[in-house]
């Protein structure tokens, strides 16, 4: 014979089924009503009960904090090559919170495509910007100067 409870999760269990919810919805309520009004004769099966509802809670925490986690990614990128669009970035990071990661893959590129030696990288000829390449033609000369000074013999001034 069912007791009050074992009816009372039957029911409920019944009516989710009826619903066409998912069958893990229907475990979820099960087992939390199981572990709040369920006593079992044996002992062993309210220990149980309250695991599967600690086990339950955990991965639900779980995937919250890393959903969040994840969102930030594209920022954290940004801030590390020195994005000048950091901000923009990390508010549509928090967007894509509302809009279930959609678009999170475009904040992605985003945060990517830019390189604080490089810029954004999008010329066609393959060189580097006009101040890059100064730059790189200058270390060039200075270590060459350096090497021909290396070369030249002292002179004795006697």
């Amino acid at each position: 014979m069912k007791t009050a409870w074992q009816r009372t999760i039957h029911r409920c269990y019944v009516m989710l089924r009826a619903s066409r919810f998912p069958e893990g919805y229907c475990l979820c309520i099960s087992y939390a009503a199981a572990a709040f009004g369920h006593s079992s004769s044996k002992g062993k099966a309210v220990f149980l009960d309250y695991f599967a509802l600690g086990v339950l809670f955990f991965v639900v925490i779980t995937l919250f904090y890393a959903v969040i986690a994840i969102h930030d990614i594209p920022h954290l990128m940004a801030k590390a090559r020195n994005h000048p669009h950091q901000d923009a970035i990390h508010v549509a990071g928090w967007v894509s919170l509302f809009t279930l990661h959609a678009i999170w893959p475009f904040l992605f590129i985003w945060a990517t495509i830019y390189r604080e030696d490089r810029g954004w990288g999008l010329r066609t000829d393959g060189k580097l910007s006009p101040e890059a390449e100064a730059n790189a033609e200058i270390a060039r000369l200075h270590g060459r100067i350096a090497e021909l000074e290396a070369q030249t013999p002292e002179k004795d001034t006697a």
